[in-house]
């Protein structure tokens, strides 16, 4: 398992019993819910830009592309050595 690090936020008292009561009602705590919005809202979206960025990068090779039958024939030409 990867280290955990605390982390201190302060919250009102209305928001600290809403997921107060969220979390009793979903059998889990207020830190999973937390860990989970932070997943949802900022990783998510990060892991989806990254994947954005590299699908651009890789259409901006300008790499051949050719028809299935012919790229087929090329890759196992390449893996007989002819």
């Amino acid at each position: 398992m990867a280290k955990s690090h605390r982390v201190q936020a302060l919250l009102d008292d209305e928001l600290y019993r809403r997921l107060e009561a969220m979390a009793a009602q979903e059998g889990t705590t207020i830190s999973a819910l937390i860990r989970h919005a932070v997943d949802v809202t900022y990783m998510q979206a990060f892991r989806r830009r990254r994947q954005e960025a590299a699908l651009q990068a890789m259409g901006a090779m300008n790499l051949p592309t050719a028809d299935w039958p012919d790229m087929k024939a090329n890759i196992e030409r390449g893996a007989l050595g002819g």
